[in-house]
């Protein structure tokens, strides 16, 4: 039996939300398959590699790849209301249907096969359009290579942070300490004062100037170029 589903009029969230519980029950029947807009039937969410998450991941705003690690961190699983009770009430409002654009992007691509599916799926009980995700899960397998390419994506970065230097000797070490004892996970922590020291690197780099370290200063404003 082939059966086509077509969603019109809905916006991006909700048209998110219906094609994670068709795929939901797709992967609960077995050998049932939705077919996707050019006609193909959806690759199975298994077989992602870190490679192609990468791709996907630099494609991705904060908000969806903020989901996506926290799924990947959680070998596959992230509970809804702790969710939004540590990020705010509004973090799970659009980043599912970004993570479909961005894959859809990657298939243009030839990063993803044809067909690729979004390898989210919500728990929603389908009693309305509006009610509140009970968390979202993922393959584990494809959890694994979302966290390889988190690895990858955190060690450019911080190597590009700090330069030759250990990293555990350098500012963004001493601030990253600091998110770790707040009771981050070290990766996110190393993402945070990433993001914080690359925001503020003007300022740091008058504050050397001032202080007469003018090489350092000159270290700084190359990073902001």
């Amino acid at each position: 039996m082939h059966v086509t589903f077509q969603i019109q009029g809905a916006g991006e969230e909700f048209e998110a939300r219906v094609e994670a519980k068709l795929l939901a029950l797709a992967a609960e029947l077995g050998t049932v398959a939705t077919a996707s807009d050019t006609g193909n039937a959806p690759v199975a969410p298994g077989g992602w590699t870190s490679e192609q998450a990468e791709e996907v991941l630099r494609k991705l705003n904060g908000r969806a790849t903020d989901l996506l690690r926290a799924v990947a961190d959680g070998d596959g699983w992230v509970d809804g209301a702790h969710y939004r009770a540590t990020r705010g009430e509004t973090a799970l409002h659009g980043p599912t249907a970004a993570l479909t654009k961005a894959i859809k992007r990657a298939i243009k691509a030839g990063i993803l096969p044809e067909g690729t599916a979004n390898p989210l799926t919500s728990t929603y009980d389908g009693h309305s359009n509006w009610q509140k995700t009970g968390g979202y899960r993922m393959d584990r397998e494809v959890a694994a290579a979302f966290r390889a390419a988190f690895t990858r994506i955190d060690g450019h970065r911080t190597g590009a942070a700090a330069g030759p230097a250990s990293a555990k000797t350098t500012a963004l070490g001493e601030l990253a300490a600091v998110y770790v004892e707040q009771g981050h996970p070290e990766h996110r922590a190393v993402r945070f004062a990433t993001e914080i020291l690359t925001r503020h690197a003007i300022e740091l780099a008058e504050l050397q100037r001032a202080a007469g370290h003018h090489e350092a200063a000159a270290l700084l404003d190359d990073t902001t170029v």
